[in-house]
């Protein structure tokens, strides 16, 4: 499950499309400068094919390493809470 957090870019604009699994979500941000002047940021989240299901189903899936289960250890059940009324 990958989320990348950036501001708009050629790079990821042509690396994270559709056709490879990538969805994209614009936010409008805001930010100062060391002026103190506020400023308005695009800022774009690249969420994989992965993220979307978490999201949708509000389940993280998590897999315990052949070390993990040697050791006994437990996989709890993981829920991803959302903000309400998050576009996230």
């Amino acid at each position: 499950m990958i989320l990348i957090s950036s501001y708009e870019n050629e790079l990821y604009e042509d690396m994270l499309t559709k056709r490879r699994g990538w969805s994209k979500l614009t936010i409008n941000a805001f930010t100062k400068g060391s002026n103190g002047k506020t400023f308005t940021r695009t800022e774009v989240l690249w969420k994989n094919a992965k993220c979307e299901k978490a999201l949708r189903t509000n389940r993280i899936p998590i897999r315990l390493t052949a070390k993990e289960k040697k050791q006994r250890k437990v996989n709890p059940s993981r829920v991803f809470y959302r903000a309400k009324n998050s576009r996230f």
